[in-house]
């Protein structure tokens, strides 16, 4: 299985049509090109972004999180949420619909209040909220009509299905930069290696399946902001 032939058939097609494999160990090595070649290509962006950030005097949120949480949240635990969030719902099944719009509702909600999603401020509320909106989507999807109807939605736009949610996830990162005109100007490059990534993991999720999704991300996330959280807490 040639990786970069694979994603391209996939741009093109836009099925949901997992692949299968002979073994573990192919699809293992299989897995590991994909990676090599995502990481490969946004190490390059990369580099690009970061002379643009010096040149153009564009600085990172800050944040007073103590560096294990930061590790944590950045390595772990957003990883798990934006999988659900915007590739979860690539594939339709009302039940991972449902949690995708428990994450969504949760997300949107905390920012509307204006504080952070981890925040315990109103965290059950929120929580409960979501939960239950969660709940009702689920059994309404459940009746007859949407039953036949959605799972046919799907199948004949999964390329605005994939693009909705690809541009979702990388504007979402716009959040980590300290918002200037100067961010905005050059936001199509700043976020490339988001949406190179997101490409990539979205690839991952169709044909591989969505735990390898988070696994993909969460190395992403290690191998590309370690040197960042390094460089940042060096200079606090």
């Amino acid at each position: 299985m040639v990786v970069k032939d694979e994603i391209y058939k996939y741009l093109k097609s836009f099925d949901s049509k997992p692949f299968i494999f002979d073994s573990f160990l192919q699809k293992q090595k299989a897995l590991m090109r994909a990676f090599g070649i995502c990481l490969l290509i946004v190490f390059i962006i990369s580099i690009f972004t970061a002379v643009i950030r010096i040149f153009g005097h564009i600085e990172f949120q800050p944040n007073d999180i103590p560096l294990v949480y930061f590790w944590v949240i950045n390595i772990l635990v957003i990883p798990l949420f934006e999988e659900i969030t915007f590739r979860l719902p690539l594939i339709y099944n009302r039940g991972s619909l449902s949690l995708s719009v428990l994450v969504i509702s949760y997300l949107i909600i905390s920012y509307f209040i204006g504080v952070s999603p981890i925040d315990a401020k109103g965290m059950v509320f929120r929580f409960c909220f979501s939960v239950i909106l969660a709940i009702t989507l689920f059994i309404v999807l459940g009746r007859k009509y949407f039953a036949v109807k959605l799972p046919l939605l799907w199948e004949n736009n999964g390329k605005l299905i994939f693009f909705l949610l690809l541009f979702s996830f990388t504007l979402r990162h716009l959040d980590n930069y300290v918002l200037t005109s100067t961010v905005l100007l050059f936001s199509p490059i700043l976020l490339l290696p988001q949406f190179i990534s997101g490409v990539f993991f979205s690839f991952v999720r169709v044909r591989f399946g969505f735990v390898y999704s988070i696994f993909f991300h969460m190395m992403i996330n290690l191998i590309a902001l370690s040197p960042q959280i390094i460089l940042y807490y060096a200079n606090t």
